[in-house]
């Protein structure tokens, strides 16, 4: 849900972003994440993922298409390799992020 996320939907506040319609006819899209997490540390499928220290281990997002229209889509499955940390100062001799000077 794009407004319990804080994201304006209608993107007016977001500076070069403009609304463009990439497919007809979806009835759901369903965006979900494999990994670990609370309460029960399990590794599955799961609706969120938010305020992790990880990434998930995996992204599936799966189209369905409105009642009648032939189209079939399998899900497409995907591996995070990359995270953004605006805040990393890299270290060149570990890559890892060290702490910022305050």
């Amino acid at each position: 849900d794009p407004l319990r996320l804080g994201i304006q939907a209608d993107g007016n506040a977001v500076k070069g972003w403009s609304a463009a319609k990439l497919l007809d006819g979806v009835r759901d899209l369903d965006i979900a994440y494999f990994g670990a997490g609370p309460p029960d540390n399990v590794r599955r499928w799961r609706n969120f993922w938010q305020d992790r220290p990880t990434l998930p281990e995996l992204v599936r997002i799966r189209v369905r298409f409105a009642a009648g229209d032939r189209r079939v889509w399998p899900d497409l499955i995907v591996r995070p390799l990359v995270s953004v940390n605006s805040g990393c100062q890299l270290d060149a001799v570990n890559g890892t992020c060290k702490a910022a000077a305050s």
